[in-house]
């Protein structure tokens, strides 16, 4: 596998599988497929580039502004655990302020873009 943090590298977020993984496992461990969809928003987000900087200053994989990384604690959001952890932890309080029905529903997509969708 090549290394992800050489400059020539094409980015995925496939390439940060594990970090996400280990980040879900400790965060959010009953998160339906939850893998899928981590690595759906990373994608989405920074296409898998860790140094990625969009228009408005929003930073790293999964593109935190400078000010919500420092609310949660993340000094670098280039570095792509960090960065993970406080994207996923971010993710997790706007999940959990969601009612029943906006979960279920949440929870249905994610299913979906993973492929095991009803």
């Amino acid at each position: 596998m090549a290394d992800p943090t050489t400059p020539q590298h094409k980015h995925a977020a496939s390439d940060w599988r594990e970090l996400i993984r280990q980040a879900l496992a400790v965060l959010w461990p009953n998160l339906p497929e939850g893998l899928a969809w981590i690595e759906s928003q990373v994608d989405a987000e920074s296409a898998g580039d860790p140094s990625a900087v969009s228009g408005c200053g929003a930073q790293g994989l999964l593109q935190l502004m400078p000010a919500t990384a420092a609310e949660l604690g993340v000094a670098n959001p280039f570095d792509p655990a960090e960065n993970l952890r406080g994207g996923i932890t971010y993710l997790r309080r706007q999940f959990d302020q969601l009612d029943e029905v906006e979960r279920q529903a949440l929870e249905r997509l994610s299913r979906l873009f993973a492929g095991n969708g009803e």
